[in-house]
């Protein structure tokens, strides 16, 4: 009973730190975010391409769980891209859901954006909902 009381207050003081976390630690005001849901334990993950290369760059990705007091192996969360501009231009990211090592046509999702950035300002839209 002991050890299950500290194993929910470590878990409470884990959440509270990854909540703090992103509070702290802003995200650029030029910068564009997009959030997609995602299980890693399927095997799948979220992979960005753009066309053109070279208007806007991928500055983080990753992948968090929601704070739970009882965290569960294989549970879902959300991945995140964190998009900053490199140049003035238009260009389109395509996001494939999918297991890398079996490539797109693995893809249980595809969702597709349009960035024009402008002065060093990002600006999005989308998405363009498709499938393999």
């Amino acid at each position: 009973m002991l050890s299950s009381f500290f194993t929910k207050v470590f878990t409470f003081i884990l959440s509270v730190i990854m909540f703090l976390s992103t509070w702290l630690c802003p995200v650029p005001k030029n910068a564009a975010v997009i959030t997609f849901d995602a299980n890693p334990s399927t095997g799948y993950s979220w992979v960005c391409e753009m066309d053109p290369e070279g208007i806007v760059e991928v500055n983080k990705e990753f992948f968090k769980n929601p704070p739970r007091f009882n965290p569960v192996a294989g549970a879902s969360g959300t991945y995140t891209f964190v998009l900053m501009p490199l140049a003035d231009g238009e260009t389109t990211l395509t996001f494939y859901y999918m297991q890398t090592w079996l490539g797109h046509e693995s893809a249980a999702r595809v969702e597709s954006y349009d960035f024009t950035v402008t002065d060093g300002e990002i600006h999005m839209e989308g998405p363009i909902f498709g499938w393999m």
